[in-house]
């Protein structure tokens, strides 16, 4: 996947919010940059992101061996798709590569941290 220097900046503050845990600015990024959205309730959407992230990061860190990234990365799906954000399909395939590398770090080394 080739990212113009848009795109890459988005994903760039994107992956910010959600190191940072700030799940609130993660989906607000979602919704500015979604190519096509209807969503009728933006903060519900914006809180269901900022819930999911805190769930994860909780008191285990972002070690592989605790977070199942493509889980996690299927659930901002599922989010995206009950609320009505149409990800960019650079950003979906994205996602698809990340949760592919995921299971080659987790068969490396499943103590990594991520961030």
């Amino acid at each position: 996947v080739e990212l113009d220097d848009t795109d890459r900046e988005s994903l760039l503050k994107l992956f910010t919010a959600i190191v940072k845990g700030d799940g609130l600015e993660a989906g607000r990024l979602m919704l500015s940059r979604a190519r096509r959205q209807d969503c009728s309730d933006p903060e519900a959407f914006c809180t269901s992101v900022s819930e999911l992230i805190e769930s994860v990061r909780g008191g285990s860190g972002l070690k592989l061996s605790a977070v199942q990234v493509g889980e996690l990365l299927g659930k901002v799906l599922a989010l995206c798709c009950t609320h009505r954000v149409l990800l960019e399909a650079n950003f979906a395939s994205v996602v698809t590569s990340i949760a592919v590398l995921e299971g080659l770090g987790r068969h490396l080394d499943p103590e990594l941290d991520i961030l």
